[in-house]
This record gives C-alpha cells, structure tokens and sequence, in this order.
C-alpha cells in the first residue's frame, strides 16, 4: 500500500497535494501524461480507482476540468467516460445520481447537462443515443419517479419538454417521431 498525504492541521487547513506533469514551451510537441491505472486480474475483480471528499460541514467538491485551446483552429479538451465490455456478462454501466437530502422541507440534488456555448455562432448540442445491438437497439427511457413509498400522499413529479426563448428569432422545435422501417411496420407515437 502506497499512501501519500498532508499532516493534519488542528487550528488552520490541512496541506494540499497536486500532482502535476510538466510544462513545455517547445513547438509541436505535448505536457505529459498523468496515469491512474489499477493491474489487471487473471482471477478476481479488478482494482477500483476512488475519487471522494469525506464528510464535513459543507461537502467537498470534486472537479473534473480540461484547459481551453488557445490556438487557431484548435478544438477545446475533451472529457470521456465510457465503461468496460464483457465478453460473457452485461457491460459497465455509468451511474450519475444526484445527492440524497435527509432534513424535512428540502429536495434532493440536481443534476445539470449543459451544451457548450459559443459567442460566434451555434451552441453545442446535447445527445442521448441508446446502444446498437443485433437484434434490438437500447431501450430509452424518461420519465419522473413515482413518489415514494413510505408516503402516499405524494405525487410523482412533473416532465417538460421545452425548447429556449428568443428576442427577435423563431424559437426552436420539438419533434417526436418514430424511425422508419423498411421490411416491417414503423413504430408509434402514443
């Protein structure tokens, strides 16, 4: 076990630890690279890699940020998370849930997909695309909770599909429709 932390501090903060790979002023090349890798396993589950803030007054936050593109005609960093294949079970799912709240009158946490925006011309887009599969795409699904059980009085949150407001421009469309199909019947709108 390789541990690598600060004293703790009983009258001020506690030390910071940053890893940091090094800066180069060369033309065309790269900063290095910073890898968290855990072995693989011939038998057992494989390593997992933790990222958390204990518990404190006000929670922690962790932050997942990459560095702008300076350069002309250069694309801006790229955050990917993707989860691992099985060749015998499921794959990997990606769990994003927000925080529970446990005090009286208080509701639990959001959870916020924004698109980039830009200031020359269109905003990014948001995309959510189930799985290719060979017999059946992914099933997509959205929808609110049905209130919980433990009160039934309580009722199931509302789902709105909205497109942005504009000054002078025409405001956005929202489209459902089915896919079409060429050797069997396209789907519903129910």
């Amino acid at each position: 076990k390789l541990t690598i932390s600060t004293p703790a501090s009983p009258l001020g903060n506690s030390g910071s630890v940053e890893i940091a790979s090094g800066t180069t002023s060369a033309e065309s090349t790269n900063t290095g690279t910073i890898t968290l890798v855990t072995s693989a396993s011939a038998k057992g589950e494989g390593g997992s890699i933790v990222l958390e803030t204990k518990d404190s007054s006000t929670g922690g936050v962790i932050e997942l940020k990459v560095g702008e593109s300076t350069g002309t005609s250069k694309i801006g960093g790229k955050i990917s998370l993707s989860a691992g294949a099985s060749t015998e079970e499921t794959g990997g799912g990606i769990d994003i849930v927000g925080g529970v709240s446990k005090a009286s009158s208080k509701v639990g946490g959001n959870i916020k997909i924004n698109g980039g925006e830009s200031e020359q011309d269109v905003g990014g887009k948001i995309e959510i695309v189930t799985g290719m599969g060979k017999t059946k795409s992914g099933e997509l699904t959205i929808g609110s909770s049905i209130h919980h059980e433990d009160h039934d009085s309580g009722a199931s949150g509302a789902v709105s599909l909205t497109s942005g407001g504009t000054k002078t421009a025409p405001s956005g469309t929202i489209t459902i429709s089915t896919g079409t199909s060429a050797g069997n019947s396209a789907g519903k709108v129910t």
